[in-house]
């Protein structure tokens, strides 16, 4: 019998940075961390996205805040272990009328696309 010592990224959002108040229909900046968890560098193309959520927990009704999912910033891939990227966005929170006043969260996750094999993909 032999052992085999698996090796794997592990992409997480360590912070996420938004303004203390914000406007429906109005632009938004915010910014997030990713960091590689795991113990092989990340090489795989990936991509993050943003939600807007009435809770802290993603689920299939919250409102996706990018057009399309964003890319690590340049010179990121592969990123290595223990190693973050920091990104920032402008968008436009969605002007809807079944959204009423009140707390919102955002709601980042990396790899939401699931392109980069990784050994939690929570």
């Amino acid at each position: 019998m032999a052992t085999v010592d698996l090796q794997s990224a592990d992409l997480i959002v360590t912070a996420v940075s938004v303004p203390a108040t914000a406007v429906f229909g109005a632009p938004i900046t915010f910014s997030w961390t990713v960091r590689n968890s795991g113990t092989d560098p990340a090489v795989e193309g990936w991509k993050d996205q943003a939600w807007l959520s009435a809770d802290a927990t993603y689920s299939a009704d919250d409102i996706a805040l990018l057009a399309t999912p964003v890319s690590p910033p340049e010179g990121a891939v592969p990123l290595g272990e223990n190693v973050p990227y920091t990104q920032t966005v402008t968008v436009n929170l969605p002007l809807n009328a079944s959204l009423g006043n009140g707390i919102y969260y955002i709601v980042v996750k990396a790899d939401s696309q699931n392109q980069q094999p990784e050994n939690n993909e929570n």
